[in-house]
């Protein structure tokens, strides 16, 4: 059977598949039938069904972004101009905070940093559990440097919940990491815990495009999407038989990373027509 060869691929068109693209010029493969993966914008509009690809002419439509909200946020100068040369962007300041279903109540981010918003018991706990903590012990795992951090009565309120949902249950076996989304200044905890404390965090301020994240996503998307169903038949391919598949000398992956797992675990990738696999620069939030 005769292959369509391609010297280099780039498996998934993501924001770090899309860049691998443009800076290597290797075709780049996606499943879903528009680029950008859960760096990507949908809307809803008021008594219509289902997820919309535009906010219709009228723009009376709520935006939301698949895999949840993402920013552009760092002032490198070099990663600001690509970003606004792609499309105009909007500078601004974060309003967040953590919702309790329970409680019905909301309290800023970080949740260290606005105390006094919780029910006084447990505020003056989490107060006397951090700034008890003057000798932390060095920390194995998420969940161990968690406590450690924080204390076990915000631990067990906020960030295990969370952070078992954020690493899919893998907070407890997994090395602490991502603390700069989540610091702690004891200044501003014993100032929290009786007002509001300056704003902290990794994304205080952001770019965000005026059109939404498809907007620099989809720029280039005529040029760098060889076939929006290619990649879907090359998995097809993987399930099933290895004379089905393209060939290629090498191949970077941006897939998900359960979707590189299956691929790697297939016979297909014994096959000596495939080539060499080089999973570069994968996009771990995609995993």
């Amino acid at each position: 059977m005769t292959h369509e060869y391609h010297d280099k691929l780039i498996l998934g068109g993501g924001v770090t598949g899309l860049a691998a693209g443009i800076a290597s010029g290797a075709t780049v493969l996606e499943a879903g039938d528009r680029p950008g993966g859960i760096c990507s914008s949908y809307y809803v509009r008021r008594n219509v069904p289902g997820r919309l690809d535009s906010p219709g002419e009228d723009g009376d439509a709520y935006r939301f972004e698949h895999g949840g909200g993402h920013w552009i946020f760092g002032g490198h100068s070099d990663v600001v101009a690509i970003v606004q040369a792609l499309a105009p962007c909007d500078s601004i300041e974060r309003v967040s905070s953590v919702f309790f279903p329970g409680e019905k109540r909301y309290v800023g981010f970080p949740l260290q940093h606005h105390l006094h918003q919780l029910a006084p018991e447990i505020a003056a706990r989490a107060v006397d559990e951090v700034m008890s903590a003057t000798a932390r012990r060095e920390a194995s795992t998420m969940a161990q440097w968690l406590e450690e951090q924080f204390g076990p009565t915000l631990a067990d309120l906020f960030f295990h919940p969370f952070h078992e949902a954020y690493t899919a249950g893998l907070w407890r076996e997994i090395a602490p990491q991502d603390g700069y989304k989540t610091p702690l200044d004891l200044q501003q905890v014993l100032r929290g815990a009786q007002g509001d404390a300056k704003p902290a965090g990794y994304n205080v301020r952001f770019l965000y495009p005026r059109d939404g994240l498809d907007a620099l996503s989809g720029a280039d998307k005529n040029q760098l999407i060889a076939d929006p169903a290619a990649l879907s038949a090359l998995h097809w391919a993987v399930w099933t038989s290895p004379a089905r598949h393209p060939a290629w000398a090498e191949l970077t992956s941006q897939a998900p990373a359960r979707v590189r797992s299956a691929m790697a675990e297939s016979a297909i990738m014994q096959d000596a027509r495939v080539g060499e696999i080089a999973d570069v620069a994968s996009n771990a939030a995609g995993g």
